[in-house]
């Protein structure tokens, strides 16, 4: 009986060994991205991702809209008061952000979002009409559009001639440099925001707003509302692939027409209130970044598969991003603060992607089978012990001559 008690320990201590072995291998089935190993997680790289920049303008109260570079040295910077205040100030820098100078202040304004056509030429959305300077920021030039107190938002120029911009009461074009601007009567759609506009031609363009995502393909003539999910950006790859981003929601699409929502990148499966994203950036199909509340900045090398949440320094809300290439970025934050880092395109925790992620459904896996294994085990002893103990019972009972 001892005899037989000590092969089944040790054909369940082989079983079990086995069973571990063999766990990264069931989990390196399961399609994942380029980047997972079988550690589930790749820890930070060495080094810090995200440094925050010395500036002359942080504070409880300072709230960044919007950062934009122009090449690795020349960016600007749209900064407001939350206090109800305004205050909108316009922040420069020649040095790739080491320090920052202030361009541009009115206590009366309350700057939303920068359109760069040249280190030159930049156009900034307030309120009341648009900013815009032809010297680099010297001297900032007023336009005067729809009513008085129209808060505007959007803006895109898709060259030095052909521009659009919306406020929360209607959108505008330009196809003259911005000497005039033409309300587009089409827009009749009762949405507050459009918070990005992006077009692609003279006659293809995409807004986001608060309400919905919003197409055209004659110039703005006649809009069809695609999504009935407002947000907060638009990031294109290719005139038919983009993606979009809001509080609590991913979308992409590549096809030119169908938005199809993802998997949003959490720090937890079981998250207990919203991201909070507030910026994507795509800079090719691969290479992307979301800025936010619960992770900063969170990067995918491989276009949506795997997301890492990148190492920063502050716990505040990231606003704004922009990257000139995959290593070189900016952001802004609540409070103010600037961010730079030169090595962008670092992994550091990946998050996961709710319940289809392929990396809980692995783990899943591994769990199904162990209890497999380990039930088969205890019924297969369970039999074996019950054999043994009638076998001994026939053994030890008198014989009958």
């Amino acid at each position: 009986m001892k005899k037989h008690l000590g092969r089944s320990t040790t054909r369940l201590s082989v079983l079990l060994v086995l069973l571990f072995i063999l766990i990264p291998e069931v989990s390196s089935i399961i399609p994942q991205g380029t980047a997972i190993t079988s550690s589930f997680i790749i820890p930070a790289q060495s080094g810090t991702v995200w440094k925050a920049l010395n500036n002359d303008y942080i504070s409880d109260d300072a709230f960044p809209r919007d950062i934009e570079f122009v090449n690795a040295t020349h960016g600007w910077v749209l900064s407001q008061n939350t206090t109800g205040t305004r205050h909108g100030m316009i922040l420069s820098t020649n040095d790739s952000g080491d320090s920052w100078n202030q361009q541009y202040y009115n206590a009366s304004q309350r700057f939303e979002q920068i359109a760069v056509i040249d280190s030159e030429t930049l156009w900034v959305t307030g309120i009341g009409g648009l900013f815009h300077t032809e010297n680099g920021g010297l001297f900032w030039n007023r336009t005067n559009i729809g009513e008085e107190n129209d808060f505007f938002y959007g803006i895109q120029f898709i060259n030095s001639t052909h521009g659009w911009t919306a406020s929360h009461t209607g959108m505008y074009k330009t196809t003259d440099r911005g000497q005039s601007w033409i309300s587009v009567e089409s827009w009749t759609f009762d949405d507050d925001w459009g918070r990005m506009i992006h077009f692609i031609s003279p006659l293809e363009g995409w807004v986001i707003g608060y309400l919905g995502i919003y197409h055209t393909e004659n110039g703005g003539d006649t809009w069809v509302k695609e999504v009935s999910n407002g947000g907060w950006a638009l990031s294109f790859v290719s005139n038919t692939e983009a993606w979009a981003i809001s509080d609590n929601w991913l979308a992409y699409m590549t096809d030119g027409e169908t938005w199809i929502e993802q998997p949003l990148p959490r720090t937890s499966l079981l998250p207990t209130k919203p991201p909070y994203f507030s910026d994507i950036l795509f800079l090719d199909a691969d290479n992307g970044w979301i800025a936010g509340d619960e992770s900063k900045v969170i990067y995918t090398p491989n276009g949506g598969r795997d997301w890492f949440s990148q190492e920063f320094p502050d716990d505040i809300r990231v606003m704004s991003i922009d990257f000139i290439n995959v290593t070189h970025g900016w952001a802004v934050g609540w409070g103010g603060y600037i961010y730079r880092t030169t090595n962008g395109n670092s992994l550091g925790f990946r998050l996961w992607l709710g319940m289809t992620d392929p990396v809980f459904l692995s783990n899943v896996a591994v769990i199904a089978i162990v209890v497999i294994l380990i039930t088969g085990v205890f019924i297969y002893y369970r039999r074996r012990r019950k054999a043994n103990r009638l076998v001994g019972l026939v053994l030890d009972s008198p014989s009958i001559d």
